[in-house]
């Protein structure tokens, strides 16, 4: 299984990581997700290829940024 390490910024609530959550875990290869949201810390953990671009696009749809 592989690790990516990301940084959302623009979380504020539990509402926030909830929706970048559900939004995530329908991306095909992604097999867990850890959000810690006083960091913005962001662990996907997938299995195969993930396109880091997709998960931008899914995170800048959702108003948020990937800062690392």
């Amino acid at each position: 299984m592989n690790i990516l390490e990301i940084v959302i910024k623009g979380m504020h609530c539990e509402h926030c990581k909830k929706r970048i959550e559900e939004a995530l875990k329908k991306v095909e290869n992604i097999q867990k997700l850890k959000i810690d949201l006083k960091s913005g810390k962001t662990i996907i953990k997938y299995t195969g290829d993930l396109d880091i671009s997709i998960i931008n696009n899914i995170i800048t749809e959702l108003g948020y940024e990937i800062t690392k």
